[in-house]
């Protein structure tokens, strides 16, 4: 009997062990099942699955996101009911190559039309699998690309305009007038851009000029003056800013041109920080410009502000270019037409050219002499050793010797020779030998004494007058090669910059809010080379530019405060600023403070490690002197010396045009600047300027300092 109670025991345990498990069992699937169900669920893509006859038997929250329809809508319905026309034979057709096991894209997309009638753009991702009863399935992965493809087309859409825009830069930087600048600066921004009400304003003096426009049917305002109260382009052009207006309607400032117009974009065209004009883009939609157009139109505006730029430049150095061919031209002659033998020799005495005189005593024709050494050619042996002493003696200046020399034929020639070396820079580059022949004089030497000293005077002064025309010719030069680097540096640097800038700009547009940071700061560092390489361009063409004064009453209190609001001072660095608020003084403000910033941020930079600035001024029989001393680390003597000059600086970021321009603005003010400095001690700046700065007619001044001319070479005609 207990043997029977032990085995019915065993039974019952084992019924209830299974009962247990099954359970466990179908808690782990409830579990897994509703653990699927919740990441399907809230999945950020839609996901459906489709019988083999495309009726949907089941759709994520998603899936009713995406179509605008709810799940009881959707389950249960044909799949292509919701597909846009020209999409259901592509998916057809893919389906049913999946059915039949083919191989297919991945993925790929097409259309759908939401419940209230809108048009998304959906990529798909399926696969297939069959239920428990073998029947097949598509399981389907719906991702919403509308907005994607909606932000690909912008961004192809600005790249075209981009391009387009910088096709137009390449005409406009080949423009032969102003007028062919409107004309094609109009074309861009009507063809390209798009804009149907478009106009080209110029600042002439103290107003606003219409120059050009398109689309407008009513007589515009030809002339505005800039300190009208009214205008969205006056704005513009007075602050040196964008200005967009969305909705006209509710600006004060908007000047009614046609009943149509509803929005207003008006752009600067600037020249470093000059205004030179406005462009102004109209519409008759409220809010119809965007940050995209905005964009482009600055950059559109900066070419034409470039091509007009070279404009000018083209047209200042062809003058230029005429006046030292004119000089050059003179030079020439002189050297041609001298009734004494000459030749025009290199640093290392190689003949250049020679003149016809040269050639006639010596007997040499210039073809056979060209390049040869001048003391191989006319030296005779015993006098090498004489010759060397000669060209020792002339590496200091004028020399005078006389001696004999050979010709062709071997015969000897007693000349007196005058040598006048060519520094360029503190560098030799050549010399000019004259050569006379004194035969005659030596056989009538009783008479040569009697003339010899007026001989020796007349010889000096043509050989200075030689050395003086070749130094102007040289100086000339020098400013030519300026204007002509600011004009290549202008030409081939600021287009490349522009796009550079655009670039910079359209990577920070595409930059994601988590990019990495190290990214983030080559993109910074990009635009803080573009900012100092245009400082540069800039540097160039003041200097070799004329400079125009736009002269207007201010105190030397208001002037300093200006200036200092462009210089960052340390907080080492200890201010003292005893400046008076009289007497008014008549300068450019502009052009002054920049001056004066220049010389604050040299002597800030004088103190790296804190010191004094102290600023005062005071009146001085009729003129103003302002003064700025530091207590910084000093100048040289020989830094004192190479101060004013162009291209010379100390500085490893510099190219040396900083305080020669603030002395051509001073000097265009009628004004005197001065410096001392010693090592250790600091530096003093004196600044004096006239209360009154005299003008020509019309209120502005035109100051341009000319270097004189010189010539570096000369090449035979």
């Amino acid at each position: 009997m207990a043997k029977k109670k032990d085995e019915k025991a065993v039974r019952e345990f084992g019924i209830t062990c299974d009962i247990a498990q099954c359970r466990q069992v179908e808690e782990a699937l409830r579990e897994s099942e509703e653990l699927f169900r919740s990441v399907v669920e809230n999945s950020h893509s839609g996901i459906l699955i489709l019988d083999d006859s495309f009726r949907i038997i089941y759709v994520n929250s998603e899936c009713t996101r995406i179509s605008g329809y709810s799940k009881e809508k959707i389950v249960r319905q044909d799949f292509r009911k919701f597909l846009v026309e020209e999409s259901k034979s592509l998916v057809e057709d893919m389906y049913l190559r999946i059915q039949r096991g083919e191989k297919v894209p991945s993925n790929y997309e097409f259309g759908i039309i939401r419940k209230d009638g809108e048009k998304r753009d959906i990529e798909i991702k399926s696969t297939t699998m069959r239920d428990s009863r073998g029947k097949v399935r598509t399981v389907a992965q719906l991702l919403d690309i509308t907005e994607r493809k909606k932000m690909e087309e912008e961004r192809k859409r600005f790249e075209e305009r981009l391009s387009a825009l910088n096709k137009y830069a390449q005409n406009l930087n080949m423009a032969n007038s102003l007028q062919e600048i409107y004309t094609l600066t109009l074309d861009a921004m009507e063809k390209t851009l798009g804009f149907k009400y478009a106009g080209f304003y110029l600042v002439e003096e103290k107003n606003l000029q219409s120059v050009a426009r398109r689309g407008y049917l009513k007589p515009l305002l030809t002339i505005l003056p800039l300190d009208g109260e009214k205008g969205i382009i006056i704005k513009a052009a007075r602050t040196g800013k964008t200005a967009f207006v969305p909705d006209v309607s509710k600006d004060k400032a908007y000047i009614e041109v046609e009943e149509t117009i509803r929005s207003e974009l008006a752009v600067p065209i600037k020249l470093g920080d000059t205004v030179l004009g406005v462009l102004n883009v109209e519409s008759d939609k409220v809010v119809a410009f965007n940050e995209e157009d905005r964009k482009l139109l600055e950059i559109l505006a900066s070419h034409a502000a470039t091509a007009m730029s070279n404009l000018e430049r083209a047209k200042s150095l062809e003058v230029q270019t005429r006046e030292i061919r004119e000089s050059q031209q003179k030079f020439e002659r002189l050297f041609m037409d001298n009734p004494e033998a000459v030749v025009y020799a290199d640093s290392d005495l190689h003949i250049l050219n020679v003149n016809p005189r040269f050639e006639k005593l010596f007997g040499y024709s210039f073809d056979e002499i060209n390049g040869k050494s001048i003391d191989d050619v006319i030296v005779p042996k015993d006098k090498i050793e004489e010759a060397k002493m000669l060209n020792k003696r002339a590496l200091k200046g004028c020399g005078y010797h006389d001696t004999v020399r050979k010709r062709k034929d071997g015969s000897l020639v007693q000349v007196s020779i005058s040598v006048a070396p060519i520094i360029f820079e503190g560098r030799l580059i050549g010399s000019i030998g004259v050569y006379k022949d004194i035969t005659e004089q030596k056989q009538m030497q009783k008479k040569l004494e009697e003339y010899s000293e007026h001989l020796e005077e007349l010889v000096e002064k043509r050989t200075r007058q030689l050395k003086a025309a070749q130094e102007q010719l040289l100086r000339a030069e020098r400013l030519a090669a300026i204007g002509e680097l600011a004009g290549m540096v202008g030409h081939d640097l600021r287009n490349p910059l522009t796009s550079i800038a655009g670039a910079s700009y359209y990577l920070k547009k595409r930059l994601s809010p988590n990019v990495d940071e190290k990214i983030r700061e080559m993109v910074e560092l990009i635009d803080k080379n573009i900012e100092y390489s245009n400082k540069i361009i800039n540097d160039l063409l003041d200097y070799s530019k004329e400079i125009k004064l736009d002269l207007r009453k201010s105190d030397p209190e208001s002037i300093i405060k200006k200036t200092l609001s462009l210089v960052e001072i340390p907080k080492n660095v200890q201010l003292i600023q005893l400046t008076e608020n009289k007497p008014k003084v008549k300068v450019d403000v502009e052009k002054i403070k920049r001056a004066f910033a220049n010389i604050v941020k040299n002597a800030v930079e004088a103190m790296p490690k804190g010191g004094k600035l102290t600023i005062k001024s005071r009146k001085l029989n009729g003129k103003v002197e302002f003064v700025f001393s530091d207590n910084g680390v000093g100048m040289s003597k020989k830094t004192l010396k190479n101060l004013w000059t162009p291209l010379f600086t100390t500085k490893a970021k510099g190219m040396g045009f900083g305080l020669p321009i603030c002395k051509r603005v001073v000097e265009a003010h009628g004004g005197l600047i001065s410096v001392k400095s010693a090592l250790g001690k600091g530096t003093t700046f004196t600044v004096t300027v006239p209360i009154e700065t005299k003008t020509e007619e019309g209120g502005e001044k035109i100051w341009m300092k000319l270097p004189e001319s010189s010539l570096s070479t000369m090449t035979r005609t």
